[in-house]
Order: C-alpha cells, then sequence, then structure tokens
C-alpha cells in the first residue's frame, strides 16, 4: 500500500508543473545579442559616385539565431546596389537566414544616388531583426548601427575657409582673362571692371568645364577628369585648371594676334590700292574717294588744318596718314548710250526729280553700269577745291588735295557750298 502511495504521489507530482528557480528562468530567457558592425570607404556621396558599405553581422552568443535580415533605414533618394555600383539594386529587407553559434555573415552593398536626391547631412539606420527559439517559443529582437553621410554637388575642400569649388568655376576663366590682357593685350579683355571681371570668368569656366563634360562622353581621356564636377576639388586640381586657363588663353590670344595682323596687312594693301595718286584720271579718283569713304550723303565739307587754313570739297577720305578731299564731277549723258540711260534709270539709281541719287552705293554702281556697258566711263572735274579766307570763298585749280593726318583740326559739314559730288549733265 505504501508503495502504490508512493508511486501515485510521485506521478502527480510529474503532472504538475513546478516553477523553476530564479537562476533557471534567467537561463531559459537569456536575449543572445548578435554584434553588427558597418564600415563606410567614404562619408561623402556625389553624383555618379558611390559610397561602399561592408556588414558584418556575427553570433557571439551561445544561442543559434534561427532567422536574421537587414533592413537600411535611409532617404527615398537613394539605391542600394549588390556587390558593385553597377550590380542589382537590393530589394530591402535582406534576408540572411539562420545563424549558427560563433559565426557570422557579411554584407557588401554600394549606396548610389538617383536622379533627382536632397543636398546636406543625413543619418541612416542599419537595423538587423532577429530570431531565437526559447523553449517552445520564438523570441524576437533587433540590434542597430547609426551612420552619417554627406551628399554634395561639388564637395567641401576649402583653402583658408573658401571652397575651392567656387574657385574652380573662377580660375580658369580668370586666367584666360589675363593671359589675353596682359600679354596679347585683347581689347575686350582691357575694359572689364572687378565685378565684370568675375562674371566673365565664371561665364568662362562655365563654358570650359561644359565643352570637356560634353567631351568626356566620348572620349574616356584622363586629362578630363579633372574637369569633372563630381572629382575631389584641391589644390592640385586647381593647378590645373590654371594652366588651362592659361594654354587657353595664349590660344586664343594667338588667334587675336593673327586675325589683326591678317586685317592690318589687308587694310595697309586695300589703302596702298586706294591711295590716291596725281596720275589718276578722273574716273578712278572718285572711285577710290568713295572706296576709302562710303559714307557720303550729298553734304559738302571743308578741311580746317591747325596752321588755320580752310578748304572746301564735296567728299573726302581720311586713311592712316592721309586725309583726301576732291571737288566735284560729271558725266556727259550725250557721251552715253541710250540703253546705258535706260539701264541706270532701270536700276533705281536716280531720285523722282531725275537727279542721281548722292548715295556712295548708289554713284559706284552708276559707275560700274556704265563701264559694264561701254568698257570705260569718261568723268570730268565739275568743280574744284575751294580756299575758305574769313568769309570769302576762292575756288583754286585743284581737283584734290592732300594733307598728313596730323595737319587737320577737323573735318565739318560746309553748307556754303552748294552741289553735288557727282552728275550726270
Amino acid at each position: 500500500m505504501i508503495r502504490k502511495v508512493s508511486f501515485a504521489f510521485l506521478f502527480f507530482l510529474s503532472a504538475c508543473p513546478l516553477p523553476l528557480s530564479d537562476g533557471a528562468h534567467a537561463q531559459g530567457l537569456t536575449t543572445p545579442k548578435p554584434g553588427l558592425v558597418v564600415a563606410f570607404d567614404r562619408q561623402l556621396l556625389r553624383r555618379e559616385q558611390s559610397i561602399k558599405a561592408t556588414i558584418w553581422v556575427s553570433n557571439d552568443s551561445e544561442k543559434t539565431l534561427s532567422s536574421s535580415q537587414i533592413n537600411i533605414a535611409s532617404p527615398s533618394f537613394l539605391e542600394w546596389h549588390d556587390q558593385s555600383p553597377d550590380g542589382k539594386v537590393v530589394t530591402l529587407p535582406l534576408q540572411l537566414g539562420p545563424l549558427p553559434l560563433h559565426k557570422s555573415h557579411s554584407v557588401v552593398l554600394f549606396a548610389t544616388l538617383k536622379d533627382t536626391f536632397d543636398v546636406g547631412d543625413f543619418n541612416l539606420l542599419f537595423i538587423v531583426p532577429y530570431t531565437w527559439q526559447a523553449g517552445r517559443s520564438q523570441q524576437e529582437s533587433v540590434v542597430w548601427v547609426e551612420k552619417s553621410i554627406k551628399v554634395d554637388i561639388f564637395g567641401t575642400d576649402n583653402v583658408l575657409g573658401v571652397p575651392l569649388v567656387f574657385a574652380s568655376f573662377v580660375l580658369p576663366g580668370l586666367f584666360w582673362l589675363i593671359t589675353m590682357r596682359l600679354i596679347f593685350k585683347v581689347p575686350f579683355a582691357q575694359t572689364p571692371e572687378k565685378d565684370d571681371k568675375l562674371i566673365f570668368s565664371v561665364m568662362v569656366s562655365a563654358m570650359i568645364i561644359a565643352t570637356a563634360t560634353f567631351i568626356r562622353h566620348w572620349r574616356d581621356w584622363p586629362l578630363l577628369e579633372n574637369f569633372s564636377l563630381n572629382s575631389q576639388v584641391g589644390p592640385e586640381k586647381l593647378f590645373y585648371l590654371m594652366l588651362v586657363g592659361v594654354a587657353l588663353g595664349v590660344a586664343w590670344g594667338s588667334v587675336y594676334r593673327f586675325l589683326r595682323f591678317w586685317q592690318t596687312r589687308e587694310a595697309l594693301r586695300l589703302e596702298k590700292e586706294r591711295r590716291i595718286d596725281i596720275n589718276d584720271d578722273d574716273a578712278t579718283l572718285l572711285n577710290k574717294i568713295l572706296l576709302l569713304n562710303p559714307a557720303y550723303n550729298g553734304t559738302p565739307v571743308m578741311v580746317c588744318l591747325k596752321n588755320g587754313c580752310k578748304y572746301s570739297g564735296f567728299h573726302y577720305a581720311v586713311t592712316s596718314q592721309t586725309v583726301y578731299l576732291v571737288g566735284a564731277f560729271k558725266v556727259e549723258k550725250e557721251n552715253l548710250a541710250e540703253t546705258t540711260q535706260e539701264t541706270i534709270l532701270h536700276e533705281g539709281l536716280f531720285d523722282s526729280d531725275g537727279n542721281l541719287i548722292q548715295e556712295a552705293s548708289k554713284l559706284r554702281g552708276s559707275l560700274e553700269i556704265i563701264t559694264q556697258l561701254e568698257g570705260k566711263v569718261n568723268v570730268d572735274s565739275r568743280d574744284f577745291i575751294g580756299q575758305v579766307i574769313e568769309s570769302d570763298h576762292f575756288i583754286t585749280d585743284m581737283k584734290y588735295l592732300s594733307w598728313k593726318v596730323e595737319e587737320i583740326s577737323a573735318v565739318v559739314p560746309y553748307w556754303a557750298r552748294k552741289g553735288k559730288l557727282l552728275e550726270f549733265v
């Protein structure tokens, strides 16, 4: 009987759960805490760049983690790629699976910017939720690490507190302008004021960088990397940009000097061809004066010399060394064929009163028509140079006069004299 009671009592004890001691309870519900380490290869992120994030999750506890995953709380303009910046976009959370005792998982992700992004400092939260088995129940917990990055467009380097990125948008154009101004004496580089020079330098620098950026899409030249907005701005890069500004200034200045040389030589050649000579006939003299100064509008002029002498005429021209003054000329209609006169009339060279329009282009046009149709144009002097002495006017026998430029004090309209440079009579 005693044996039966003992057996029944033992059976009762085995069927009734007894509370565990505090130590046993604590041991059964101890929370394992995996290690989480996140390392960035850089803190600054720009367009077309990436940040490499290496993530280690280790289980140093005495319990096996039945599941684990990685989630990242980051701005919406960040994309995470697997293994490389060009790798596939990772869908978060990233499942790691079970993590046995004293084992670890490592993941390499690359953060890149989407087309539209914000600029500034941002915090990223790397979260690892995990589960483990405690008796018959599954427990959950998380570990996390917070990291910060800076999203920028150009860079944050500075010298003496001045951001180098601003200098990179000024120095190439500024040294281009200085080279054009000091070495080649280009006129437009001499005139800008201080503020205008800064604006002009920024505009030129922006065009240089934009051109280099465009070329980089077609040619992968290492030198063009210095013009990338994403490359780090430093003293070495700025020195290179200054050299580029000087080199472009030399190139542009050389082109300017060549063009000036060619223009000067061409002007001297034309001036030599159009130089009025004492042996020129009247037609040649008239054509040359109209070529030298095409701004004729029918107004007689007076040339005032520094010695006080004054001379009147019907047109003038100024070259680099000489001032010319001519009288008036005529073409006799009776010497022209009727077809020639009709052609000149139909070309619109006469006004409503039947007088030849006193404009350089019209006068030369009439002479060209006559030359084309008749082979030669007969032009005669109609009125000569006049000398003005006080209020009196004396006609000389000279069809033209010339002086050195330094002898002239002024050339002014002279309304007292009537007549036209060329007339058909």
